[in-house]
């Protein structure tokens, strides 16, 4: 997968009391999801995984582990490009009367059990007390364990309001000694994650060499797969006052960058300065952005313009890149990395000059 997680802390909302409204934008989420989902508790997790985690809905099930015998785990997404666990307990309640109540603290000594059996690798996680999924997730987690080091997280996710303060306490003190870190996304915070993500329409231009790229269409979408240099990709990631990084192009993913100490951004950073940037498209798996549009000229080397870009694959690499292009070494021009965009709007696909 490849994209990384913006910091929970970093997503400052100041909670406020959750109202209809917060209630109403989440709760179409969730209907949206129900025709293919055999439960509403399924078609929260789906919502959840192609809102928080931009898992393609048809992945979905690939990660969901809910059902009898889950140990209080919900979904678990093993991401060994970013080094990350990401363990998911949720709750969803179908009333905005009942949306009112705490998170369940009750759930609270399932994860701490669960934990502490992961982290001791206890067998006992792979008898009966544990569902199939949850045995399959389990293994790939210890075998990753056994050859690498993975930042762990434990997130909360409801339509309710967060975990008592006495309960988030226990848990939080509880995971601290492991250092595994506990994120809280209720009512306020996912319906606000909703609003951000519905930001109004931009564009943005870059330039693909026709030498170095190639167009391919599928039923419902076409992708352009290209080569672009470090210092081209550098400002199509600057925002429009040509300074930071330009944070529409994550506005729907809340999960894009850790920082410069996470071992695989380091590794990303000093592959640039260390004068080996000529190597970067080797080293990395490169990008992927979807948008709304494709508009460009055929099979020359003219500017596109991307209609509603986002960063859905490789969103550590996107930041890490505007940081060291900020102030580039020498070599930073030799280098160049290989990204798909991807055009999913079926009027998009009215939009390529001849």
């Amino acid at each position: 997968m490849g994209i990384t997680p913006m910091s929970a802390g970093s997503l400052s909302l100041t909670r406020n009391d959750p109202t209809l409204l917060d209630w109403s934008l989440v709760e179409k989420g969730i209907s949206n999801r129900l025709d293919s989902s055999p439960s509403r508790e399924h078609a929260f997790h789906c919502y959840l995984l192609e809102n928080v985690f931009n898992i393609l809905p048809d992945a979905a099930d690939d990660y969901i582990i809910d059902g009898g015998s889950d140990r209080g785990i919900d979904f678990i997404i093993v991401d060994h490009e970013s080094r990350t666990i990401d363990m998911g307990s949720t709750k969803v309640v179908a009333t905005f009367k009942k949306s009112q109540n705490n998170f369940p603290g009750a759930t609270i000594d399932k994860i701490i059990s669960f934990v502490d059996d992961l982290l001791h690798r206890r067998d006992s996680l792979l008898t009966v007390d544990s569902n199939p999924l949850l045995r399959l997730k389990v293994e790939e987690i210890w075998d990753a364990l056994e050859h690498d080091t993975y930042e762990i997280r434990v997130h909360l996710f409801s339509n309710q309001r967060p975990l008592a303060s006495a309960a988030r306490e226990r848990l939080e003190t509880y995971l601290s000694r492991s250092s595994v870190s506990l994120f809280e996304r209720h009512l306020f915070e996912l319906s606000h994650g909703a609003i951000r993500a519905s930001k109004p329409r931009f564009t943005k231009t870059l330039k693909a060499n026709a030498e170095n790229s190639f167009e391919y269409k599928e039923v419902k979408a076409r992708a352009l797969v290209a080569r672009l240099s470090l210092p081209e990709l550098y400002e199509f990631l600057r925002d429009p006052n040509g300074k930071d990084f330009d944070e529409r192009l994550v506005a729907q993913n809340v999960r894009y960058f850790l920082g410069s100490s996470v071992p695989v951004n380091r590794e990303i950073r000093d592959t640039l300065i260390a004068g080996r940037a000529d190597e970067f498209s080797l080293l990395n798996n490169g990008m992927t952005i979807v948008c709304d549009q494709m508009v460009m000229v055929a099979g020359g080397c003219f500017p596109i313009r991307l209609v509603n870009p986002q960063i859905v694959n490789g969103g550590q690499t996107a930041v890490v890149i505007h940081s060291v292009g900020t102030s580039p070494p020498r070599s930073f021009s030799d280098g160049s990395i290989n990204v798909k965009f991807v055009e999913t709007s079926t009027v998009g696909r009215q939009c390529h000059i001849k």
